[in-house]
């Protein structure tokens, strides 16, 4: 079944989007305070990310292309590297992270910014904010 391309499907697509982005940090925050009081030392995902990232520079090396993903500074953005090219480059820094991580201790600030710009260049969110007449334009 294909679902029909018009601007309520695209408000209700957005809106369970959102919808499902807070829902999903809120079951998050709170899994993390119930954690937070229970009697085992060091079990939330906070901790757990933060122990993570002072193990291998991986971890904040792909919070920041998620980063630079969605937070880039320009929209209408493409990739400086047309896909798959752009996958494979990210895939083959990622790999190359995480190999030096295994003979360079790497501060976990470090990663973060290099991978946002990473996420910039090769994997920018498209934003395409387009009024009510533009859609019916394009629709007729």
């Amino acid at each position: 079944m294909e679902i029909p391309e018009n601007r309520v499907t695209q408000i209700l697509t957005k809106r369970a989007v959102l919808i499902g982005i807070a829902v999903a940090t809120v079951v998050l925050i709170v899994i993390d305070i119930f954690l937070a009081v229970d009697d085992v030392a060091g079990n939330t995902w906070s901790e757990l990310l933060r122990s993570a990232a002072k193990r291998t520079p991986v971890v904040p090396w792909l919070g920041g292309l998620v980063m630079g993903h969605w937070f880039h500074p320009y929209d209408r953005a493409e990739p400086w590297i047309d896909p798959p090219g752009n996958w494979m480059v990210t895939l083959l820094l990622t790999l190359l992270v995480a190999v030096l991580g295994f003979f360079v201790v790497v501060p976990p600030w470090v990663p973060v910014p290099m991978g946002a710009v990473l996420g910039a260049l090769l994997w920018p969110v498209a934003v395409e904010e387009r009024t009510l007449e533009e859609i019916q334009e394009a629709e007729a």
